[in-house]
């Protein structure tokens, strides 16, 4: 399933990665539910990657704002490590693979 790239996430209260999931999910499903949602299921172009970057990096920069850019750079990798989409070039740019099978946990063969 290829949904559209959400728009205008959210910075300051709340981690955009965390809110790029529940908009996506809004248009998989209608909620903003992401409870046992598996990170594996998403892939994003490296272009829109790095917008998730960059709005992840502004978030940490507004609630941290005296760590050092190492400390900052190790953060953001950190976390889209840990909650980051996967990246593929072969996927148009504005737009989201999301593996129906991967979403949930349920990888059958």
């Amino acid at each position: 399933m290829v949904i559209k790239f959400p728009k205008r996430l959210k910075f300051s209260k709340e981690n955009p990665i965390i809110d790029f999931y529940k908009k996506c999910m809004i248009q998989i499903n209608g909620t903003d539910c992401v409870d046992n949602v598996q990170v594996i299921a998403f892939t994003v172009n490296p272009k829109d990657y790095k917008k998730l970057n960059q709005s992840l990096k502004k978030h940490i920069l507004k609630n941290c704002p005296l760590l050092k850019p190492s400390k900052v750079k190790f953060e953001i990798g950190m976390i889209l490590l840990d909650l980051g989409p996967r990246i593929n070039k072969n996927i148009e740019e504005g737009f989201v693979l999301v593996s129906e099978k991967e979403l949930y946990g349920n990888i059958e063969d």
